[in-house]
């Protein structure tokens, strides 16, 4: 709503912010997600029945979070003299790394057959974030850029963390004539 002079009301009702607020004080409140998935793969036939198999998977994500809400915008209406605006930062970055490799080796002898597999894989995940965040800035110029102003609710948030796996897998199958056979894991 807006009085006579064209200007935009505040208070529409006692408690409550007028929305047109937010056209005249914007804010901010955006994500940013960003991913990389790739796959490759290599295959060989070594020797008469003898076939190697590389696979190797890689995912990388990004995040990047902006908050800003200026001291006179709808969200902030009520606390814009006690605390003023709200500003946060985050960004978090996760990535994976899959590594498979197998060899395995197929012959038959007349009645005689023999399967021989190996698997070696590892994977491996990093993750890294941060977040930072304020409210009773000087001045809502400098948006959420000026984050060390910050007077009231500061939080400052980080990790890290890391994690590795490695596994082996053989199995050997033996047949004879078709019709017996052993299997050893």
């Amino acid at each position: 709503a807006y009085d006579e002079d064209g200007n935009i009301i505040e208070n529409v009702i006692n408690v409550y912010a007028s929305p047109l607020l937010d056209f005249n004080n914007p804010y901010v409140d955006r994500d940013t997600k960003r991913r990389l998935f790739s796959v490759f793969t290599l295959q060989a036939n070594l020797y008469d029945g003898l076939t190697f198999n590389s696979n190797s998977g890689y995912d990388t994500r990004e995040n990047l979070g902006d908050e800003f809400y200026g001291k006179n915008t709808t969200r902030r209406y009520m606390l814009r003299d006690s605390e003023g605006a709200y500003a946060k930062k985050s960004n978090s970055y996760t990535t994976n790394m899959t590594w498979d490799n197998i060899l395995t080796y197929n012959k038959t002898f007349g009645k005689h057959s023999v399967h021989v597999t190996a698997v070696f894989s590892i994977q491996e995940s990093k993750s890294k974030s941060f977040n930072a965040e304020g409210a009773g800035f000087p001045s809502d110029e400098m948006g959420n850029w000026n984050l060390s102003e910050a007077k009231y609710n500061i939080k400052n948030e980080s990790s890290f963390g890391k994690s590795t796996w490695a596994s082996f897998v053989g199995r050997i199958q033996y047949g004879y004539n078709d019709r017996y056979m052993v299997n050893v894991s």
